[in-house]
């Protein structure tokens, strides 16, 4: 496929091109990246390319963003950092979608209609049918049938 990019206020062409993924930072502005294929990555800054990345995987199907950049793969996902695409994590999950706290110490993978919490925080967590609740002092989750709430419940 392809993307373009346009500006907010004048719709002009900010950045344009080829991609089987696309996935925004949640840290900096113009910050997004690019899956050209399995096994090539890149990553833009300020709408310029920044870097190359070639996963840790096998080979990359899908990409996510957020506050950190990560990879699907065919039986894992992959966190890399934004600035260099370092290796900060692997999860042996298969998330359909990544939800990310605020400051992004915390993030949930959804696999199909099971919702599961990965965060280095200390929390307590419980679920019911269609309905998953996870908290600590910063940070509430909250999944029924994919509805995210934060800890203010801004919704």
């Amino acid at each position: 496929g392809e993307y373009i990019i346009y500006t907010s206020q004048a719709l002009r062409n900010k950045a344009f091109g080829s991609a089987l993924d696309f996935a925004w930072s949640a840290i900096g502005t113009g910050d997004f990246a690019i899956r050209e294929s399995i096994s090539k990555i890149k990553t833009f800054r300020n709408f310029k390319e920044h870097k190359t990345v070639k996963p840790p995987i096998s080979a990359a199907e899908g990409l996510f963003g957020g506050h950190l950049l990560a990879v699907r793969g065919a039986d894992c996902v992959v966190f890399l950092d934004w600035a260099e695409g370092a290796f900060i994590r692997k999860i042996d999950v298969v998330p359909t979608q990544i939800f990310w706290n605020e400051t992004g110490d915390g993030s949930v993978a959804v696999h199909d209609t099971v919702s599961r919490l990965y965060t280095d925080s200390v929390g307590y967590g419980f679920s019911m049918p269609q309905c998953f609740f996870f908290f600590t002092l910063r940070f509430c989750f909250i999944s029924i049938d994919f509805l995210v709430l934060d800890a203010e419940m801004n919704y």
